[in-house]
C-alpha cells in the first residue's frame, strides 16, 4: 500500500492517544484491586465499551472477513449468541461474581468446590489464552500487516507485543480499560466507514443479498451440514459463547471493574447490542471481496477491499481501528493472565505477600506469557486454514467442561467438589484426545476406524457430546459421594441464592432504579432482534 502522509499522521495520532492514556495511570495504583481491576469504579458505558474491544481483535476481522467470503454469514451464528450470552452474564452468572466480591473466575469456583477446580482453571485458562487468544491474535495482526505493509509475522508480532505490553505492564487494568474505550470507538467508526463505502462501490446492500446462494444467507442447516447444522447451531454454539461471555476471565474481568451490580449489567447488556456490529463492520467486506475479487485467498478479503476502495485518510483510519482491535485485546490477555497467575496461584503460595509483591508478580507474569505466546504462533501459522473457525473448533475443545462445572455450580446445588474435580478431568482428557486426534487425521496419519470416526465429528456436535459427558460425570460423582457442605453452597447457588453471612446481598439495593429498568428493556430488545435476524435471514 502506498501510504500518504495523511494516513502516516492518522495512524501515529492514534498510537500518541493510546500512549497517553495507557501512560497516564503508570505506576498510579495504590493496591491489587486498582491495578487488577480499576478500582471497581467504571460506569456501564465504560464497561460496555470496554468489553466489546476485549471481544473484537484482529481474529475477528480477518478471520470473519475471510468466512464471509468462503460461505456467506453463517459465521453470524456466534455473534448472534453471543449477544444472547451477554444478557445471561448481565442477569445470572454476573450477580454471583459481585455478591461474591471475587477478582477471578476460578476463585468463585474454589468457592463453590476446591482448590483442585481452581487451579486447573487457572492454569488450564492461561494455556487456553496462550492457544486460542494472544497467538491468533498475533498471527490474523501478522497476515493483515503484511498484506499491506510487506512487514513479516514474527517482526509484526513482537513489535505489536512490546508496544501493547508497555502500558499494560505499567498501567494496569485502569489504563486497559480506558485505551479499550477509546479503542472500540475507533473499531466502530473505522469498521463502518469501510463498509458504507464498499457498498456504495458495488451498489448497495441489495447487491450483496442477491450475490449470494440462498443457502449461504441461511444460519441453521441441514443436521448432516458439514457447514453450520442446526443441531450444533442451537445446541453445540451456546455452550461456547457461555464459556466465552460468562465464565472466561478475559472478558468477565471487564463486567467486574463496575462500580455496582446495575452499572455491571447495564454495560453487559450494551455489549450485547455491539456484539450485533461484527456483520456489518467484518462480514460484509469479506462478501463485497469475493464479489470483486472472487479468486483471492480469503484471509486477504478484508486488506484487499481496504487497499482498493478506501481514500487517503480514511486508510489511515481503518488501518487505526485493526491496530486497536489487535492491541484492546492482547492487553486485556495479558492483564487477565497477570491476575490469574498472581491472584488464583502465586498468592496462594504466598499468602503473605503485600501488594507491592503482587502488583510486580502480576508485570513480570506478562513477559512468560508473551514468550509462550510467540513460540507458539509458529506452530499455528502452519496449522491454521480459516483463522476463526480455527479459534472457534479449539474452543469447542477446552469449553464445554468449563461451560459444565460453572453451569452446574449455580444451578445445582447437590453438585460437590469431588464430581466437579471429576468432570474437569475427564473433560480435559476427552478434549485433548480430539485436539490430537484431529491433527493427525490432518497429516494423513489417521485415515479409517474409531479414533477418525472421534476426531470427525462436526466440531460444534462434539461441544455438546463433551458438555453433556461433562455433567453426567459431575451429577453421577457427586450423587454417589454425598452433599456439599452448607459454606459451599449459601449464597453461591439459584437455589441457597440469597442465604449464607458471607454473601452480599446489599449490591442487588445499589445503583440507579432507572438503570435497572432500562436494562431489562435493552435486554427484551436484544433478544427480540436477535430472534428477528434468525427469522429474516432464514425465511429468504
Amino acid at each position: 500500500m502506498n501510504f500518504e502522509a495523511i494516513d502516516i499522521i492518522v495512524v501515529s495520532l492514534y498510537f500518541l492517544i493510546i500512549f497517553s492514556i495507557g501512560l497516564k495511570y503508570t505506576y498510579s495504583q495504590k493496591n491489587s484491586t486498582e491495578y487488577f481491576l480499576g478500582g471497581r469504579d467504571f460506569g456501564w458505558g465504560m464497561v460496555g465499551l470496554s468489553l466489546f474491544a476485549t471481544n473484537i481483535s484482529s481474529e475477528h476481522i480477518i478471520g470473519l472477513a475471510g468466512t464471509g467470503f468462503m460461505n456467506g454469514i453463517g459465521n453470524l451464528n456466534f455473534e448472534l449468541l453471543g449477544a444472547l450470552s451477554c444478557v445471561l452474564l448481565s442477569w445470572t452468572f454476573g450477580r454471583y461474581y459481585i455478591r461474591n466480591h471475587v477478582f477471578t473466575m476460578p476463585e468463585f469456583i474454589e468457592k463453590r468446590f476446591n482448590y483442585f477446580c481452581r487451579f486447573y482453571l487457572s492454569v488450564g485458562s492461561i494455556f487456553a489464552y496462550i492457544l486460542t487468544k494472544i497467538s491468533i491474535m498475533l498471527l490474523a495482526g501478522a497476515i493483515f500487516l503484511e498484506k499491506i505493509a510487506g512487514i513479516d509475522v514474527y517482526t509484526s508480532s513482537i513489535c505489536l507485543v512490546i508496544i501493547t505490553g508497555i502500558y499494560t505492564i505499567s498501567g494496569g487494568f485502569t489504563s486497559v480499560v480506558y485505551t479499550t474505550v477509546v479503542q472500540g470507538v475507533i473499531m466502530l467508526v473505522g469498521g463502518m466507514v469501510l463498509t458504507i463505502i464498499g457498498l456504495n462501490k458495488i451498489g448497495g446492500f441489495e447487491v450483496i443479498l442477491n450475490s449470494i446462494p440462498a443457502q449461504d444467507l441461511h444460519l441453521l442447516h441441514a443436521a448432516s451440514s458439514s457447514n453450520f447444522p442446526w443441531t450444533g447451531v442451537i445446541l453445540g454454539i451456546p455452550i461456547l459463547t457461555i464459556w466465552y461471555h460468562c465464565t472466561d476471565q478475559f472478558m468477565v474481568q471487564k463486567y467486574l471493574v463496575a462500580k455496582d451490580l446495575p452499572n455491571a449489567q447495564a454495560g453487559s447488556v450494551l455489549s450485547g447490542f455491539f456484539k450485533l456490529t461484527p456483520i456489518i463492520m467484518f462480514m460484509i467486506p469479506g462478501i463485497i471481496a469475493r464479489i470483486m475479487h472472487p479468486d483471492i485467498r480469503p484471509d486477504d478479503a478484508y486488506a484487499t477491499v481496504l487497499m482498493e476502495l478506501m481514500p487517503v485518510g480514511f486508510k489511515g483510519l481503518v488501518i487505526a481501528a485493526f491496530l486497536a482491535a489487535i492491541m484492546s485485546s492482547l492487553s486485556s490477555a495479558f492483564a487477565s493472565c497477570s491476575t490469574l497467575f498472581t491472584l488464583d496461584i502465586y498468592k496462594k503460595i504466598y499468602p503473605d505477600a503485600n501488594d507491592f509483591m503482587i502488583v510486580n508478580v502480576g508485570r513480570i507474569m506478562t513477559f512468560v506469557i508473551v514468550v509462550f505466546a510467540i513460540i507458539w504462533v509458529i506452530f499455528i501459522k502452519s496449522l491454521t486454514g480459516s483463522l476463526y473457525l480455527f479459534l472457534q473448533s479449539i474452543t469447542a475443545y477446552i469449553a464445554p467442561p468449563i461451560t459444565a462445572i460453572f453451569l452446574m455450580a449455580i444451578l445445582w446445588s447437590k453438585a460437590n467438589e469431588k464430581g466437579a474435580s471429576a468432570g474437569l478431568v475427564a473433560g480435559f482428557i476427552l478434549g485433548s484426545m480430539r485436539f490430537l486426534v484431529e491433527i493427525l487425521i490432518d497429516k494423513n496419519i489417521i485415515t479409517s476406524g474409531l479414533l477418525y470416526q472421534y476426531g470427525s465429528i462436526h466440531f460444534l456436535h462434539f461441544a455438546v457430546f463433551l458438555f453433556a459427558t461433562t455433567v453426567l460425570i459431575i451429577a453421577g460423582v457427586s450423587a454417589a459421594t454425598g452433599l456439599p457442605l452448607p459454606e459451599k453452597v449459601h449464597g453461591l447457588t439459584y437455589k441457597y441464592a440469597h442465604e449464607g453471612g458471607k454473601v452480599d446481598m446489599t449490591v442487588e439495593n445499589e445503583g440507579s432504579t432507572v438503570l435497572k429498568k432500562l436494562t431489562i428493556i435493552g435486554s427484551v430488545v436484544l433478544v427480540v432482534i436477535v430472534i428477528g435476524i434468525y427469522v429474516f435471514l432464514q425465511t429468504r
